[in-house]
């Protein structure tokens, strides 16, 4: 683990939330505050390093950014908040971690530390967390029969069992390469 500082960008409509947020890690990050979709787009570059993104704002909101992050191929871990209960539609977006609002600041800061310790340079990996942590998320949010179900939450274990055998070839091709 390295305490380098991170370039964190916080992102929700709520502009006493996002200033409230900044606070809980200013003294230790660089902290981007937008109050709007737009404005984080704007914000938002190849030295950020986690995005804390409400998942509902108007014009523009967590999800699309959340699109456009990782069609533009930034590097950051993404973190959707929301007051929104989580649902089988989250299975299509891309993100690290969720928070529901209201965040309280331990689990700001948890979150802070975890997606620090993740992998920066394997794709692959950080993609396998991040799957894992959805299913996870799903798992305490709704009920078995409800994931029984849903045709989303068996393409998201479909997902993770396809990303976990990623992860495996890819350890298993570093081990055996002449560089590793």
């Amino acid at each position: 683990m390295t305490d380098e500082p991170l370039t964190i960008l916080i992102a929700d409509d709520e502009p006493g939330v996002v200033e409230l947020y900044g606070v809980w890690v200013q003294g230790e990050h660089e902290v981007r505050a937008a109050s709007s979709g737009p404005e984080a787009l704007e914000l938002l570059d190849e030295t950020v390093d986690i995005a804390f993104l409400d998942r509902r704002m108007p014009t523009v909101d967590g999800e699309e950014i959340t699109a456009e992050i990782r069609e533009r191929k930034i590097g950051c871990a993404v973190v959707l908040m929301t007051g929104v209960e989580p649902d089988f539609g989250l299975v299509d977006v891309d993100f690290d971690a969720y928070l529901r609002k209201p965040v309280r600041r331990d689990e700001f800061e948890a979150t802070v530390e975890t997606l620090r310790d993740r992998p920066v340079d394997d794709e692959q990996h950080r993609r396998y967390q991040a799957l894992v942590a959805k299913r996870e998320l799903l798992d305490r949010e709704t009920t078995q029969v409800e994931r029984r179900e849903s045709d989303a939450y068996q393409r998201l274990v479909d997902q993770i069992r396809a990303a976990g055998r990623a992860v495996d070839d890819g350890a298993v091709a570093h081990q055996t390469s002449p560089d590793g």
